[in-house]
């Protein structure tokens, strides 16, 4: 739609609402009222709804990390690979040569 032909639609509703009589006018303004609330009413009501639905989704996510961690399979020694094994062998052997040699320095 053009502007112009807008213009000219907004000015001729105005001009129409204008020429309304009083109790016409009453009974829209009172429509218009009734529509709002209703409007509102309905809002209020799906919120009503709405936060205890998201609450029960929250804490039914919170449950499932909280068991998704506690029966988590845990990694232990035994299913360590071999390079583990070996770098373990490793720093001990490192550990007990730093330890060698400064007893050598100490006496």
């Amino acid at each position: 739609m053009t502007k112009s032909f807008e213009s000219q639609l907004r000015k001729q509703l105005r001009d129409n609402e204008n020429d309304l009589d009083s109790r016409t006018k009453a009974r829209l303004a009172a429509g218009r009222c009734d529509a709002i609330e209703q409007t509102r009413e309905q809002r209020e009501w799906s919120l009503g709804i709405a936060w205890p639905a998201l609450g029960s989704l929250a804490a039914i996510a919170a449950v499932a990390v909280v068991l998704v961690q506690l029966y988590r399979p845990q990694a232990t020694i035994i299913d360590a690979p071999d390079e583990f094994y070996d770098t373990l062998e490793q720093l001990e052997f490192y550990e007990w040569l730093a330890e060698t040699e400064f007893e050598e320095i100490a006496t």
